[in-house]
């Protein structure tokens, strides 16, 4: 395992002297290599997609592979071949999903995903890249110029303010100082040198950007669900989660990725003010949060009223969003990423047609009090989180907002989405 490393480590290397000699060094768009020219193929018919997250339980790489689809282009999906509970199979004639790589690999320094698939990248018929995320952004990028083809970046996220897990501490911390200075080169690497830039609102493509590029630059697509996905069944109903004695009761659902840096606590606590409504809350590693937030639950004398559930794959989350009465969603406020981002858990529980309370941030607030779909709470108080639950509970402030839940699903509908890939 120890040799493995080794070699990882200094393949990844390898690739980082490419990218600072390619950037600093050859100053030109494209540096096709002679042994990695493309064969011939039909133009703008063949692109390859990359990923290092699940297909299953992750809607944005569904809705941006379907309007490739859409297109007439050839699409090969490349995923971690080693990603749990992620057996998707193609759904399409035009649709190749390759295996290849491991998801652990970006986590190794200097956090390039993986040398074996920018080598098949650069070998492959494909004439444009789609990149799903920074680390499949930066092996894209770089591929793409070594072997002349054209390379288009999704950031859905904004990876050098991100916070990170450290497990010797058991908390979210920042980056240290010279990751975040790493990923700051990566992304402006990319922006400089990707054909297409892609983000999900304005305050990630400054951040990203730096001043290399302007905003305009960004194609903004909010990560909304598909129409199609809106449909009434009967099979979906939270309820059956719940101990019929407590089916009399409102259910506040919040759904999506459980970790330590989502202030779940704040829920948790909260929940002792709110004695009529139950907490759902579904996602990956439900068992693990349980355990961790069992003690706060004892402490609040909510063992009774909250609820963790497993994963469900996106596709059904608006059908169950559906039977709730209100969603939530929360996140780091002091997280520099978490605070400039627009989740799509708002656009879903828009979809399912229910009223939302959400933590603070630039984006989230903007959009809440522009479409007036919801209430904004404080992260870390849990008497804000009971109060705006309150708030919203009154029957006309529910009334009100439910109405402009129903309108704001029908502009975000009329909206041209993922189409505009």
């Amino acid at each position: 395992m120890r040799f493995k490393k080794i070699i990882h480590h200094g393949q990844s290397l390898f690739w980082l002297f490419i990218h600072v000699f390619m950037t600093f060094i050859i100053p030109i768009k494209r540096f096709p290599l002679p042994w990695c020219k493309n064969n011939v193929c039909k133009p703008n018919q063949n692109v390859i997609y990359l990923t290092f997250v699940g297909v299953a339980y992750d809607g944005r790489v569904r809705k941006s592979v379907d309007a490739l689809l859409a297109k007439g282009c050839m699409v090969e999906l490349i995923k971690p071949e080693d990603m749990q509970h992620d057996d998707v199979v193609s759904w399409h004639p035009n649709l190749i999903i390759t295996p290849l790589g491991r998801s652990g690999s970006f986590a190794y320094f200097p956090y390039i995903y993986d040398w074996q698939i920018m080598r098949y990248i650069m070998r492959a018929e494909a004439k444009k890249i789609y990149c799903r995320d920074l680390f499949t952004g930066i092996m894209g990028v770089l591929s793409a110029r070594l072997s002349g083809k054209e390379s288009i970046v999704d950031f859905f996220e904004w990876y050098s303010e991100a916070k990170e897990y450290n497990y010797r501490k058991q908390c979210t911390m920042p980056k240290p100082s010279w990751k975040k200075k790493l990923f700051r080169f990566y992304e402006r690497y990319i922006c400089m040198h990707a054909n297409r830039l892609i983000t999900n609102n304005a305050s990630f493509a400054k951040g990203i950007a730096q001043g290399v590029v302007p905003e305009s630059a960004f194609t903004f697509i909010k990560n909304a669900p598909d129409s199609a996905m809106i449909k009434t069944d009967d099979s979906f109903e939270l309820q059956q989660f719940i101990p019929q004695a407590l089916h009399h009761k409102k259910i506040l659902y919040y759904v999506g990725q459980l970790s330590f840096d989502r202030k779940l606590d704040t829920l948790i606590t909260g929940m002792q003010w709110l004695p009529d409504y139950v907490l759902l809350i579904q996602g990956s590693g439900f068992a693990e949060m349980a355990f961790h937030f069992k003690e706060t639950i004892q402490q609040s004398s909510v063992a009774d009223r909250v609820f963790f559930l497993p994963p469900i794959p996106d596709r059904d989350i608006i059908n169950y969003a559906h039977t709730a009465d209100i969603g939530v969603f929360i996140c780091d406020s002091n997280d520099n990423k978490m605070f400039h981002a627009l989740p799509n858990k708002l656009f879903e529980y828009i979809y399912a047609g229910i009223p939302q309370v959400s933590s603070d941030g630039i984006e989230i607030r903007q959009f809440i009090e522009t479409t007036d779909v919801g209430l904004i709470f404080d992260a870390y108080d849990p008497a804000s989180f009971a109060k705006s639950v309150h708030d919203i509970s009154e029957s006309q402030t529910y009334q009100r907002i439910k109405a402009h839940v129903l309108k704001a699903r029908s502009d975000l509908i009329a909206e041209p989405g993922f189409q505009q890939i």
